[in-house]
């Protein structure tokens, strides 16, 4: 067996797209440095970083970007990304949605400076796109989390696109949606899911 890399993720103190990396390390309580940054910090890091932006993950001797590959390694070493095909399949439809609906919320929230255009967006999140990928969110559903009893990163991807991002869009009802809100509930349930959240306050 390899030995256990040092790992350190490095992000703001903000949920964002860091979340989903650390819920997947503590979902299998693996060892990592949560290095959180503020806007001063970030300023005198960024010209080291590969892709100018955070965040990154140190392992052992390499920084790596790109937050869905951090994502999913953190899945793999916690033992809840899928090797079957067909999970692979399903989980991956699911984060393909996740990653869709982050970029959007986040161009909305903080990318566009203009009122008017601003409301037009956020009026067309939640009356059309969300409905159509949380519609999508919910065939995949097949028990109590997206593979049934198998927990996996599809369900903390949910779990974080819904609490971090869609909550903040006027107008968002979780409650037309209820294996995505048991889903959640599901998670956050998890005996180191809730040892986690807990220790956030």
């Amino acid at each position: 067996m390899s030995p256990q890399p040092k790992i350190k993720l490095v992000y703001f103190n903000i949920e964002g797209r860091g979340e989903i990396i650390r819920l997947c390390f503590a979902h299998g309580k693996v060892p990592f440095e949560d290095k959180r940054l503020s806007g001063e910090e970030f300023g005198a890091l960024k010209p080291s970083l590969p892709l100018g932006q955070v965040p990154v993950l140190h392992v052992d001797d390499t920084v790596y970007s790109q937050s869905m590959a951090m994502a999913r390694y953190a899945a793999s070493l916690s033992g809840i990304y899928p090797k079957d095909a067909s999970k692979v399949l399903r989980v991956e439809s699911v984060l393909g949605c996740y990653d869709e609906m982050v970029s959007a919320i986040v161009e909305i929230l903080f990318l566009i400076p203009d009122e008017a255009t601003k409301a037009a967006k956020t009026k067309e999140m939640a009356e059309k796109k969300t409905p159509l990928v949380l519609s999508y969110i919910q065939s995949l559903v097949i028990g109590k989390f997206v593979l049934g009893d198998e927990i996996s990163i599809a369900d903390i991807a949910i779990l974080c696109v819904v609490d971090y991002y869609l909550l903040a869009i006027k107008g968002f009802d979780i409650s037309k949606y209820p294996k995505i809100a048991s889903v959640i509930s599901n998670v956050k349930a998890e005996p180191s899911i809730a040892e986690y959240l807990s220790r956030k306050g």
